[in-house]
């Protein structure tokens, strides 16, 4: 397993002392969700700082990673800064992939289709989003490079991540992620800071070109995509919930340009800009016949029950209609009570469940 990235480990450490604020709240989220005791891995001396600084540690040395962000989550499902983290880490081994129902239960292993996983790491779901598939895959072979997905709240659209940065990590393909719920403010999200945030992605200090010029939004624009080619890798830009009020317009400007000069035939392939939590009214017209756009709405009963369906055919559970029923049933119920998060944490525990009934 690679190691994660200062910035995400920083990140980490930040969501993890904010959903367990106390000593034992993190040592019984360790006992429950991963088996293991908080008093082997940090001293009872040290500071909860300490304590998840060392428990990061622990589960990066022994490839636990994914674990310990899983367990979390299904800790505290209702944090905020835990749902909207991302970890730079390769696909652990238990990612299954969608089975076509004319497939035999013999057929169902995993694959190297990455647009049709429907297990990520932790064993989170991703349900359904044919239309997010069809669309990745349009992005990775060069037709289209812009790509919006939109939607009402809580209906997944920064949740559409889990399966960009899996798709993108299984393509080769580097992806720049900015998401405005872990920076410190909307408001704060001025051209500039959106620049630097980018610049350091891509792996560059971040200083600013000290001559802007008069056209300060568009030279930008155009040294940001210079500094993702310069790089000699494929880049996916995307850019978390920047529809948010308190963004600045001048921040829009820049995207707009940002996207305007990706644009490029040279670059098709090369770079794509995708916006999570995005109104297309806010794209200016002249780029609106270039983009491709997912509108969300709301998962349905059979797309729970198609999900539970390839899952136990992936288990030689084939024809159980009596379960996928039940599973759904109760799926769908944890989700009207809870949303996304809730959905999530049920179907986790109920695919748990059913592994380990083999």
């Amino acid at each position: 397993m690679s190691p994660i990235t200062a910035r995400s480990r920083e990140r980490l450490h930040t969501a993890l002392a904010s959903a367990f604020p106390t000593r034992g709240s993190l040592e019984r989220m360790l006992r429950f969700e991963l088996d293991v005791k908080l008093n082997d891995i940090s001293a009872e001396a040290d500071n909860l700082s300490s304590s998840v600084f060392r428990v990061i540690e622990w589960a990066e040395a022994h490839g636990r990673m994914d674990k310990l962000l899983a367990g979390a989550r299904a800790a505290n499902r209702d944090s905020p800064a835990l749902n909207s983290l991302r970890i730079d880490m390769t696909v652990p081994r238990h990612t299954f992939v969608a089975v076509p129902a004319t497939t035999s239960s013999t057929d169902a292993t995993p694959a190297a289709n990455p647009y049709d996983v429907y297990l990520l790491a932790g064993d989170r779901p991703f349900i359904d989003r044919l239309t997010l598939r069809r669309h990745l895959r349009t992005l990775a072979e060069g037709v289209a490079q812009i790509l919006i997905v939109s939607g009402p709240l809580k209906s997944g659209r920064s949740y559409s991540w889990e399966l960009i940065y899996h798709v993108s990590t299984a393509l080769g393909v580097r992806a720049a992620y900015i998401n405005v719920e872990e920076e410190a403010g909307a408001a704060m999200l001025d051209p500039d800071t959106v620049a630097r945030r980018l610049a350091m992605e891509v792996g560059l200090a971040d200083d600013l070109p000290l001559d802007l010029g008069s056209n300060r939004p568009r030279v930008l624009a155009q040294w940001l995509v210079a500094a993702f080619v310069n790089s000699g890798e494929r880049w996916w830009i995307v850019l978390d919930g920047f529809e948010h009020p308190d963004v600045p317009s001048a921040t829009h400007d820049l995207l707009g340009l940002l996207m305007e000069t990706a644009q490029s035939p040279d670059l098709r392939g090369r770079l794509v800009s995708i916006l999570l939590a995005y109104d297309t009214r806010m794209v200016p017209t002249r780029l609106l016949p270039h983009v491709l756009v997912e509108q969300l709405t709301p998962l349905s009963h059979s797309d729970v029950a198609s999900f539970f369906e390839r899952y136990l055919r992936g288990l030689g559970k084939t024809n159980d209609h009596a379960l996928i029923t039940e599973l759904s049933i109760r799926a769908m119920k944890e989700t009207q009570q809870n949303g996304l998060a809730g959905l999530n944490h049920a179907v986790i525990a109920f695919v748990r469940a059913l592994r380990d009934q083999q």
